[in-house]
């Protein structure tokens, strides 16, 4: 568990590398409050593990508060690797954006969970967020809960999520430059 409150005009950055063995179990829990002004900016790249759950909570608690979230997965063999993300724009003026890659091969599954709460004083409040799965087996899944609620009226907020597989024509390009089918996937 990790819980920060950020002052006004405070940065605080955490970077993740999450390799568990594989059997390990893996739950985390962050937790960011930020005043005015207040930047809270975040990277995990999540590998190991049988089981792996990443949950990050961020109130933007005061005025023009910004918030980056970025993540990398790659779940193989039977792995489960789950990320939820909840951000809530409390006040005016708030900025946040996630971003969530992943990979999935084998029976690998990825969760990504992500809410964004935009409250009725959060007017000019900018949130986006995108969320990206390749699998690369038919047997690999991936699951994607993009959610917004947005009670302001004065905002610009998006949300994005795609779930594919590898492109044949990136794959025929790799195969025409004498590279085989496996080292290109």
């Amino acid at each position: 568990v990790v819980q920060a409150r950020v002052g006004q005009h405070a940065v605080l950055r955490l970077y993740k590398h999450q390799d568990e063995g594989a059997a390990a179990h893996h739950t985390a829990f962050t937790s960011v409050d930020l005043a005015g002004h207040g930047c809270f900016h975040a990277a995990t790249l999540g590998l190991g593990g049988q089981l792996a759950r990443d949950e990050i909570a961020v109130r933007l608690g005061g005025p023009d508060a910004e918030c980056r979230l970025g993540a990398a997965s790659l779940a193989r063999g039977r792995q489960l690797l789950d990320a939820t993300w909840r951000l809530s724009h409390d006040h005016r003026g708030g900025n946040s954006s996630q971003l969530f890659k992943s990979v999935a091969d084998d029976m690998g599954h990825v969760v990504f969970q992500g809410a964004v709460n935009v409250a009725v004083d959060a007017q000019k409040t900018d949130a986006q967020q995108l969320c990206r799965h390749l699998l690369l087996s038919d047997q690999a899944a991936a699951d994607t809960k993009p959610e917004l609620e947005i009670l302001a009226d004065d905002v610009k907020c998006s949300h994005g999520a795609t779930i594919g597989d590898l492109d044949p024509a990136s794959l025929f390009y790799f195969q025409a430059r004498g590279i085989g089918i496996d080292q290109a996937r």
